[in-house]
């Protein structure tokens, strides 16, 4: 069709579609893209060693496959994952996915019934934990101790996910006479993009507070500009670019094993998790807890908080 039209209007209606390519691919969040073409590269691997087709896929190869990585070990969520990135690729590829088939969905529930679905939740982090993580914070990098210290406290404080942690910027710091405004851009549940605002308050004690922590190492490391939280070199040295999400869960597992605890048990969500166990036990109303953890709903908040609330008023209380 574009052959047939003059020269500018074939050049604008090829812009205008690599424009639309653009907004289509905004309408999941980056990590999640991320993960989608991560999970894909592997099928198309494992496709290419078993000499099968990965786009378009057959419902027997795409069967075949879980039913190999089940046995490797994954979980029930990583399978269902998978699947709906399987599904993304032939989507967008305008092919039938096979993964839509009854026999795919069939196998998925066995899959369900043989090994259970319930997800592998990261231990919360007590509130007596993150303290002495923080005074375990080797001291010979000084610049580090600033930055670890700031993103363990911000990170609890404000129950960010670690992208949320790793996407800041200066521009989305609001400072306060209370406290900290976060403007959280491109959330987990955020999909119009409109922005979520956390309010961090300044802590009771000044050698835990997440505010004057943020601070500390903002003016240290002289960032005035750019994103929040960045890597290192030698300690000392700080780079342009933003931390990976995947360092604040390398972070939290060598802090936490510092103190004794098991790093296989915690990860960057430990900080959220922990936040909201801490609140739950203190009696913090359900409604505020979930207003600040951003979930649409209470069932969303719930398995943040039900290990907690199971010894609430619990019928066996004082029985033994």
């Amino acid at each position: 069709m574009a052959d047939d039209l003059p020269d500018a209007l074939a050049d604008n209606l090829a812009a205008l579609l690599v424009q639309a390519k653009e907004f289509q691919q905004a309408s999941r969040a980056p990590s999640t893209r991320r993960g989608y073409s991560g999970d894909f590269r592997q099928f198309r691997s494992w496709c290419e060693m078993h000499d099968c087709s990965a786009l378009p896929a057959t419902v027997e190869t795409v069967m075949a496959y879980f039913t190999a990585k089940v046995r490797k070990g994954w979980k029930v969520a990583t399978i269902i994952r998978t699947r709906s990135a399987i599904a993304k690729a032939h989507d967008l590829a305008e092919l039938p996915s096979p993964t839509r088939s009854a026999a795919v969905a069939e196998l998925v529930a066995g899959i369900k019934r043989t090994i259970g679905s319930e997800p592998k939740r990261k231990l919360a982090l007590a509130t007596v934990d993150l303290r002495a993580m923080i005074e375990s914070l080797p001291t010979r990098g000084a610049l580090r101790a600033k930055r670890d210290k700031a993103i363990l406290l911000l990170g609890f404080a404000g129950a960010l996910r670690r992208s949320e942690i790793c996407g800041l910027t200066v521009d989305d710091l609001i400072w306060s006479e209370k406290g900290l405004v976060l403007r959280i851009r491109g959330a987990k549940g955020d999909r119009e993009n409109a922005g979520q605002r956390v309010a961090v308050p300044r802590g009771r004690s000044g050698d835990v507070c997440p505010v004057a922590a943020v601070r500390e190492w903002l003016a240290a490391a002289s960032i005035d500009k750019g994103p929040v939280f960045r890597p290192l070199v030698f300690d000392d040295e700080v780079e342009n670019g933003p931390l990976a999400p995947q360092m604040v869960g390398a972070l939290v597992k060598k802090a936490g094993k510092a103190i004794g605890l098991d790093p296989k048990a915690l990860g960057g969500h430990s900080l959220r998790r922990g936040m909201a166990t801490e609140a739950a036990r203190r009696q913090v109303p359900l409604v505020r807890l979930r207003q600040h953890l951003r979930h649409k709903s209470v069932a969303a908040t719930m398995p943040y908080i039900e290990d907690e609330e199971a010894f609430a008023n619990n019928p066996a209380a004082d029985l033994l």
